[in-house]
């Protein structure tokens, strides 16, 4: 039950764990009773894509795209089909 404070710029990858989501930023990696739905409600839309179901990725964190995987901070993460035209439109530009 402890509130730990996160700057946006520090976090790299939000995973959907089922009503909880596991939120990696540098070196820590925070569990948090917080849906995928409602914290891409809260994070600023610029800076964050939600590029799977289950993933959200800082967009200044993305090193690489290599077919339908997206590297972030070394961490592969699957670009869904679903949200894959949304985030590449979003990644030319």
């Amino acid at each position: 039950k402890k509130t730990y404070k996160i700057e946006f710029d520090q976090i790299e990858v939000i995973e959907a764990m089922g009503d909880y989501a596991k939120v990696k930023a540098g070196d820590q990696t925070l569990i948090v009773h917080q849906t995928l739905q409602k914290l891409t409600e809260q994070l600023p839309h610029e800076g964050f894509r939600r590029i799977h179901k289950s993933f959200i990725i800082s967009m200044s964190k993305l090193q690489y795209i290599e077919g339908n995987m997206a590297v972030v901070a070394g961490q592969k993460i699957p670009i869904g089909q679903t949200y894959r035209t949304d985030f590449l439109d979003n990644f030319i530009k």
